[in-house]
């Protein structure tokens, strides 16, 4: 009981710490932000992944776009942009 006293206690003092409060906040953002990205990415190389694959299935270059623009919702030239990098 003595030990979750000190815990309650020190996350006391942490949230009445504004310095410490804001650099929590800041990690939070810097965090969030990588997480954005990596979601990003993940994205980006799913959308060439699919390229790729429906390519390798013979698949045209126009019905790829229309797929691009219906999963992804993608514009015209955002689709055209990823058939180019694939």
């Amino acid at each position: 009981m003595k030990r979750l006293l000190r815990i309650h206690e020190a996350v006391e003092r942490g949230r009445r710490n504004e310095a410490w409060r804001l650099e929590y906040m800041r990690e939070l953002v810097v965090l969030q932000d990588a997480k954005d990205e990596g979601i990003e990415i993940g994205r980006e190389e799913g959308i060439l992944a699919f390229i790729r694959e429906k390519k390798d299935d013979g698949i045209g270059s126009e019905v790829i776009l229309g797929k691009l623009q219906k999963y992804y919702h993608l514009s015209v030239e955002d689709a055209k942009r990823y058939m180019s990098q694939a």
